[in-house]
Order: structure tokens, then C-alpha cells, then sequence
């Protein structure tokens, strides 16, 4: 069983902090919908065009965008 001093260290040399880059804009791929993301409400909102009423809007969550900040 590892001694207390070791667990210290271990989580010490482990623990690391990142930044995480959130995306602030979006775009439907299906109808063209835009979106930005408004800090004073914590959600999305319309930026340009509002897009087609009943789509089932498809953003692109697996994309390019880098999630953590360098």
C-alpha cells in the first residue's frame, strides 16, 4: 500500500489545469440557421437568419473547432 507522502506527490505531478476554448458562434447544416452565444442569458441566440422554422437544426459538434486552449 503506497504511504501517504507517495499519494501526495503522485496527485500532485498529476493534476493538471486546461482552458477550455468554447465555441461562440454556430451554424445550422441543414438550413443555414446562426447562432451566437450570449453570456447575459447563458444560451444560444439568433445572430443573422433565423433559418427554417421546423428544421431539426444539425450543428457540427464532431468539427474542427479546438476545445482547449493553447
Amino acid at each position: 500500500m503506497p504511504q501517504e507522502g507517495n499519494l501526495s506527490r503522485l496527485a500532485t505531478t498529476c493534476h493538471t489545469m486546461v482552458e477550455l476554448n468554447a465555441p461562440r458562434d454556430r451554424k445550422c447544416l441543414r438550413c443555414g440557421r446562426e447562432e451566437e452565444w450570449d453570456d447575459s442569458v447563458y444560451g444560444w441566440t439568433v445572430a443573422a437568419e433565423a433559418g427554417k422554422a421546423y428544421c431539426i437544426h444539425e450543428w457540427d459538434v464532431n468539427g474542427t473547432h479546438p476545445t482547449i486552449a493553447e
